[in-house]
């Protein structure tokens, strides 16, 4: 993996977790609950490391509606897809 990839999937991990807590989860024991997975496989959409994976699209969609984030966001950071061009 490139470090390009590398940085998406450090940034993508920041932004889950910070939807995670702003959303009224304090841990990822409760969300993981909410979203009906295992804790330890969501502990690893959280893991800043080689170890950590990224959640495939069923689960994004359910992140989304219980974070009440957009795909958009949770994917790229940005509020609309493609941006807004000045």
């Amino acid at each position: 993996m490139d470090v390009a990839d590398e940085r998406y999937k450090t940034e993508f991990k920041k932004r889950l977790k910070s939807a995670r807590v702003g959303a009224g989860y304090k841990t990822a024991r409760l969300f993981a609950s909410a979203l009906g997975i295992p804790e330890a496989r969501y502990r690893k959409y959280e893991r800043d490391d080689n170890q950590g994976i990224l959640p495939g699209l069923q689960i994004l969609m359910q992140i989304s509606v219980a974070t009440r984030k957009s795909l958009t966001w949770l994917i790229t950071g940005k509020s609309r897809w493609p941006p807004k061009s000045d």
